[in-house]
């Protein structure tokens, strides 16, 4: 009998203990976004699952999963090439960054599929705080030093804007899908609609090119989802929204017109002079002498964190020119998923973050809704990796990329609680309230 109460409480702790990590991990999404505490709440959600115990249940749980097997292999593919490197301080921050792909090991133990509606409004709560607080910095409502840039002509609020830029251009592209698609009380339509058009301004009046990019492609890439799944009538919709976008912007956003102006001209300098001294020439010649490098340890890479210091080697023997350009300051990575994970660890390195995101695309997803954020993010990602780098230390579009994913994995199998909570006001002003709280602990520690 002592056994059976054993069990019963231990049993009962560990439901316990799973409603807490949920309600951390809601608190969590809604933080990532806006600010750093998301690191102390991790903390608290990593200690809970610990002493939550149980670990064979719930890892072997979680690596029947391809997805989560295959974010574990690039994470540990980090960790293992590190101990050829001889860049301690660069490898140590990737490293750090690394170590985000295993966190949906974490997380995927004790999410549960009746969460998902509080997990995604969370993220979309939060990225409308961001846009609001973006909005607040460009009009001077709010000081200009507790933006990004200190500068209200580029107001991206909390991460570059290179980043905020793809997470904005993600969330457009499911708040269209979302107002076609899901059934909706009327009023919910009109304020996804005025949050639509809202954010596409505040996307075109921030500095980022890689936003303006991903919102055309993603939105265009919408457009075909709806072709084959619902209407082609919805797919005509995108042509002149697209159209109406960039004309209002070149119009009367000078962010835009001077990212755009900037960029024309470095492409005609590097094309007609081959002048590396711009953003866009300094990116292409670090591509271009990464080449050499990667032929050279074709399979195997340089080692975690060593690809700037290789190229420094050559091109201070082969272009002193740009060598000079790539020590300037900017180049504080190769702005190339690609060309950083080749030059790194090679063939087999690049091989295996294919791998990662065709396990994504070809995982059996019965969720359309969940499906579409699956494939959008990884759509984001894999456009994203040409421009910039993924594997970046608490950067937005990896934090987006390994929180999310794990909400995408759920099945409407997967019930491990035995009762879910109503949201209600009590509850509601509990999240915010632990949100703050998070918040200041990270600000004051």
């Amino acid at each position: 009998m002592f056994t059976k109460i054993k069990k019963f409480n231990l049993e009962k702790s560990e439901e316990t203990l799973n409603q807490i990590l949920n309600h951390l991990f809601i608190i969590y999404i809604f933080s990532f976004p806006i600010s750093s505490a998301h690191k102390s709440i991790f903390i608290v959600i990593l200690f809970v699952f610990i002493i939550r115990g149980n670990y064979r249940k719930y890892f072997g749980y979680a690596f029947q999963n391809n997805v989560i097997r295959a974010l574990t292999v690039f994470a540990l593919m980090h960790i293992l090439w590190m101990f050829v490197s001889d860049d301690y301080l660069y490898t140590k921050s990737i490293i750090r960054s690394s170590l985000y792909y295993l966190y949906p090991i974490v997380f995927i133990t004790f999410m549960d599929y009746r969460y998902i509606s509080r997990y995604l409004f969370a993220f979309f709560l939060s990225m409308l705080f961001s846009e609001l607080f973006s909005y607040g910095l460009f009009f001077e409502l709010i000081p200009s030093h507790w933006g990004f840039y200190n500068n209200p002509a580029d107001p991206s609020p909390f991460y570059h804007h290179t980043h905020y830029g793809m997470a904005l251009a993600f969330t457009l592209s499911i708040i269209f899908y979302d107002f076609f698609t899901q059934k909706e009380k009327p009023y919910i339509k009109i304020l996804l609609s005025i949050f639509f058009v809202t954010a596409s301004i505040n996307l075109f009046i921030n500095g980022g090119r890689t936003g303006y990019l991903m919102y055309l492609i993603l939105l265009v890439g919408m457009g075909f989802w709806f072709l084959k799944t619902y209407s082609y009538k919805i797919f005509s919709l995108i042509l002149p929204i697209l159209l109406l976008a960039f004309y209002l912007a070149y119009s009367y956003s000078p962010a835009f017109q001077k990212r755009l102006n900037n960029t024309e001209s470095g492409i005609s300098r590097l094309i007609e002079k081959s002048d590396y001294s711009s953003s866009i020439g300094s990116r292409v010649g670090a591509w271009k002498y990464s080449i050499p490098v990667i032929k050279e340890h074709l399979f195997f890479g340089v080692g975690t964190g060593n690809q700037l210091n290789e190229i420094k080697k050559y091109t201070i023997q082969h272009d002193p020119s740009y060598y000079k350009i790539f020590t300037g300051g900017d180049m504080v990575h190769l702005h190339n998923q690609y060309v950083s994970v080749l030059i790194q660890f090679g063939v087999i390195g690049l091989l295996i973050y294919f791998f990662l995101l065709y396990s994504l695309l070809k995982y059996k997803q019965e969720n359309h809704l969940l499906k579409t954020i699956q494939v959008f993010l990884v759509l984001s990602v894999i456009f994203f990796g040409f421009i910039d780098i993924l594997t970046e230390a608490s950067a937005l579009a990896l934090l987006l990329f390994t929180t999310l994913i794990p909400i995408t994995l759920l099945r409407t199998s997967d019930y491990r609680l035995q009762t879910t909570y109503t949201i209600n006001n009590k509850t509601v002003w509990v999240y915010f309230a632990l949100a703050i709280l998070f918040f200041l602990i990270n600000k004051f520690t």
